[in-house]
C-alpha cells in the first residue's frame, strides 16, 4: 500500500506540467528525437543525485543554509529564464515559408544536450521540495538495508521518468511529421518558452521555507 502510494505520487510530479515538460516538447519538435534522448538522460541522472541527496540526509543540510538556498533559488530561476528566451529567439528564427525539416536543423552536441536536461532537473524546486519532505516519508530508516530501499525507489521514479517523456517524444515527433509548418513550429517554440520563463518568475518567487521546521 506504501509502494502504491509512492507511485501515486510519482506519477502525479511526472506528469504535471513542469520546465521538463516543455523542455522535452519543444526539443523533440525543434531537434528531433536524439537530442530528447540525451536531455532525456540528464534527467533522469539529475533524479538519481537528488535521491541519494536526500538519501544521505545532505539535501537536508544544503536547505539548512540560507545563503546557499538562496543562490541555488537564483540560479534556477535565471537558468529557466534563459531556456524560455532561447526557445522564443529560436521561433524567431524560423523565416516565414520555412517548413521545418528536422534533418536540416543544425544538432547540438551530445553533453550539451545532456547538460540541459540535467540542470533543468537538478534545479527543479517541484523534484527537490519532493525528495526533501515528501521522499523521506517511505524510507524505513531503521532498517540496515535502507539504502537499497532507497536506491530502488529512485529508480522507480526514474523509471517513470524515462518512460513518460519517451512516449511523450514519440507522440510529438509523428504529430510534428503530420503539422510540419512554419507556423505550427513558431507558435511551438512560442509557447515552450514563454513557459518556462513563466516557471522561472514562479521559482524566483518562491518563498524561503521555515528552516526551524526541519
Amino acid at each position: 500500500m506504501i509502494l502504491l502510494k509512492y507511485i501515486v505520487i510519482c506519477f502525479i510530479l511526472v506528469v504535471s506540467p513542469g520546465p521538463n515538460t516543455f523542455l522535452i516538447f519543444s526539443t523533440a519538435s525543434y531537434l528531433g528525437k536524439r537530442e530528447s534522448l540525451l536531455k532525456i538522460l540528464g534527467l533522469v541522472v539529475a533524479t538519481y543525485i537528488h535521491g541519494l541527496l536526500s538519501l544521505f540526509g545532505i539535501s537536508l543540510i544544503l536547505l539548512k543554509s540560507y545563503n546557499l538556498f538562496m543562490m541555488i533559488k537564483v540560479f534556477g530561476a535565471l537558468y529557466l529564464f534563459y531556456l524560455g528566451i532561447k526557445f522564443i529567439v529560436q521561433g524567431i528564427k524560423i523565416k516565414n515559408k520555412q517548413v521545418l525539416q528536422l534533418s536540416n536543423v543544425k544538432k547540438t552536441n551530445n553533453l550539451h544536450s545532456f547538460k540541459e536536461g540535467f540542470l533543468t532537473q537538478i534545479l527543479n524546486p517541484k523534484v527537490s521540495m519532493f525528495y526533501i519532505a515528501a521522499f523521506p516519508q517511505f524510507i524505513h530508516f531503521s532498517q540496515g538495508q535502507y539504502h537499497l530501499q532507497g536506491i530502488v525507489l529512485i529508480t522507480i521514479h526514474a523509471l517513470m521518468i524515462t518512460s513518460w517523456f519517451i512516449l511523450m517524444t514519440i507522440f510529438i515527433k509523428k504529430f510534428t511529421i503530420i503539422l510540419n509548418n512554419q507556423k505550427y513550429s513558431k507558435i511551438l517554440m512560442y509557447v515552450s518558452g514563454s513557459c518556462l520563463i513563466y516557471f522561472s518568475i514562479l521559482l524566483y518567487l518562491q518563498p524561503i521555507p521555515e528552516f526551524s521546521h526541519f
